[in-house]
């Protein structure tokens, strides 16, 4: 049954089941999660209403947006109005007494709440919710719910109470349609709500032979949980020319319109196999997708950092399909010899090229033999254009460890320089010269573009790339502007490749050459404070100093007057696209860069950052951690 046919008033509703309070039973026999009905694939589950956004105001990204210089720059505009606005749209002065209702309620908000809109099956709205609540919130919601139905005037509702086993059921209905009702109860502390009345009876059921919830213990958080049927409904909406059902006639159907390989890649005297077209479940295993069981992401604000942590489980466990890239055991402790002190971004991966290479054919196979085919066609017929052989010549040779370095330049531009070790350096070295070699196929049609030269007695290859900001109009040239293509470099050095922009991979040759330090990051406090933090088995990591990062978006504004125009006109437009009147706010977001803080003000909120990802049993963590200046890692 699905509630969401009351329009209107529906949004509402939703505040009717955030309540405060809490219970002190003797026994603790199960928990509100345990309450989501199996169907439900989607909800979003707070451990503590009240303390989370309590705590998500004295975090660091909380501070930050409430400072007045922060303020300036978003053009006084408060977060919690804009949350409004966009949540409860308003154009007459009836919904907006609707709507001041549905915030005094949520004002009130504490304990734990979970909400969900969607079921899994068809990712429809489905209404649910489940608070911790006492009676007497549980009757001052009923009666604002009852309240609002009076005033609405768009909508006309009506109201009732049933009984269901000495529990009093409420029940909200339009008038038109008294077929769908929303039912709320309360029972021992919880307080319920959905248009499904088999669920409202069983979970009812379930309270009153409880002896009370549960309650989550350590630091408040909020989560974003998605279950396995709506992660796959959610991906296969882009998954097109698949079929929907396992039934043969579907398939049947849909096997007219199927591609079976290109004559062209065949021999003439094979046929194109004939398969069934797959469903979308099929295309989903085949990428390694299909036992995925349940993601979450949860939000851990605390007044030294915030952590976002993404968890999802039913990896395969022998990291087949797209997980396949992800396989190269752990990613360690890997410097690269040229890390200046204004580094912004150190990141380091195990990358697995070569299984991740072997994957894709054996992924296009199990969704369609034709396409198998098709990729080994078209494969050969590239290979044969460039003069060389893409698994044998790159991916092949190629190791596992891969690290890049971002840092801010000395004219104040973003740079990057990055290494992947060598497994095989003479195959590696002769591919790199077969390709910018002046016959080969790749320099005969780029002639302008690409070169080679020899430096610090190292064959040195260079790509000119367009830079997108040297012609628009009002950017400011300095003399590393002048040109408006910008060299990228790639050269071989003991058992690394060195890629990135010319300048950096020169000055890491120079670092390697010379016993002068270039290096300063690792000895800086985002390196020796937060990487003994990282994990063990990361198979990538990283670590974030934001004041250089600021500084070159800073930067950016400044040396181009026309981009800094355009991104405020493109970000103030979004108010044109709607004409609805503003309730609470009285005005749309705006963004002011001219008013943009210098670097150290946001460094003196947020400093550091730290990002791992790791998997064990079945499972992927990532984790992101926002840290104050004073925030203390742990690991």
């Amino acid at each position: 049954m699905k509630f969401l046919s009351i329009k209107a008033f529906s949004i509402f509703v939703l505040a009717s089941a955030f309540f405060s309070g809490g219970i002190s039973a003797a026994e603790q026999q199960y928990t509100r999660e345990a309450l989501i009905p199996e169907y439900l694939g989607f909800y979003v589950h707070f451990s503590n209403t009240k303390a989370f956004f309590d705590e998500l105001e004295k975090s660091p990204l909380g501070r930050l947006w409430n400072d007045e210089k922060m303020r300036k720059l978003t053009d006084d505009y408060e977060l919690s109005a804009g949350v409004k606005d966009m949540l409860t749209p308003c154009d007459d002065d009836n919904t907006r007494q609707v709507n001041e209702l549905f915030w005094k309620n949520l004002s009130l908000l504490e304990g734990e709440v979970i909400v969900s809109l969607s079921d899994e099956a068809s990712l429809e709205p489905e209404l649910l919710f489940i608070s911790q609540s006492t009676p007497e919130r549980y009757k001052e919601n009923v009666e604002l719910d009852m309240k609002s139905a009076e005033i609405s005037k768009k909508d006309k509702f009506q109201t009732g109470f049933h009984e269901f086993q000495g529990v009093e059921l409420f029940c909200l209905s339009k008038e038109d349609d008294t077929e769908e009702c929303l039912y709320q109860a309360y029972v021992n502390g919880t307080a319920i709500q959905s248009a499904d009345k088999e669920w409202i009876e069983k979970t009812v059921m379930t309270l009153k032979n409880s002896s009370g919830a549960q309650e989550p213990s350590g630091a408040p958080y909020a989560e974003i949980v998605i279950k396995t049927e709506a992660f796959a409904e959610f991906l296969k909406n882009y998954l097109p020319g698949a079929s929907d059902s396992e039934d043969e006639e579907d398939d049947q159907a849909e096997q007219k319109n199927y591609p079976a390989a290109s004559s062209e890649l065949q021999a003439p005297q094979t046929a194109a196999p004939k398969a069934k077209a797959p469903t979308k479940q099929d295309i989903l295993n085949a990428l390694g997708l299909g036992e995925i069981s349940e993601i979450r992401l949860k939000i851990t604000p605390s007044k030294d950092k915030v952590t976002l942590a993404l968890t999802v489980d039913g990896v395969p466990k022998d990291m087949s399909g797209l997980w396949s890239i992800l396989d190269g055991g752990q990613a360690g402790d890997f410097r690269l010899p040229y890390a200046p002190a204004e580094t912004y971004s150190y990141q380091v991966s195990k990358i697995n090229l070569k299984k991740f290479w072997a994957e894709i054919p054996l992924m296009l196979k199990k969704i369609n033999p034709a396409y198998e085919m098709q990729f080994r066609g078209g494969l050969m017929m590239a290979q044969a254009q460039l003069g060389f052989d893409i698994g044998a010549d790159i991916i092949d040779p190629f190791g596992q460890t891969f690290a890049s370095c971002d840092y801010c330049d000395e004219d104040g531009s973003a740079k990057r320089v990055s290494a992947i070790q060598i497994a095989d350096k003479k195959t590696m070295a002769m591919t790199l010269e077969r390709i910018f070699a002046e016959s080969s196929p790749i320099a005969a049609s780029a002639r302008n573009l690409i070169s080679s030269e020899k430096y610090l007695d190292r064959d040195l290859y260079l790509i000119k790339i367009p830079d997108p900001q040297a012609n628009m109009p009002g950017a400011a040239k300095s003399p590393a502007q002048k040109n408006p293509l910008q060299d990228v470099a790639f050269v071989i050095d003991g058992q690394n490749l060195y890629m990135g922009n010319a300048q950096g991979v020169r000055k890491t040759l120079q670092s390697i050459d010379s016993k002068s330090r270039t290096d300063l990051f690792f000895e800086s406090q985002a390196f020796t404070k937060f990487y003994p933090s990282i994990p063990d088995q990361s198979v990538y990591w990283g670590i974030i100093v934001w004041e250089p990062f600021f500084k070159v978006c800073k930067n950016t504004f400044n040396a181009s007057p026309e981009a800094k125009k355009s991104l405020e006109s493109l970000w103030n437009s979004r108010s044109q696209l709607s004409d609805r009147k503003y309730s609470f706010a009285g005005k749309p977001f705006a963004l002011n860069i001219k008013e943009m803080p210098e670097p150290s003000f946001f460094a003196s909120y947020v400093k550091y950052s730290t990002f791992w990802t790791k998997f064990e049993d079945g499972k992927m963590e990532s984790v992101l951690n926002i840290y104050s200046p004073d925030g203390n890692p742990t690991k």
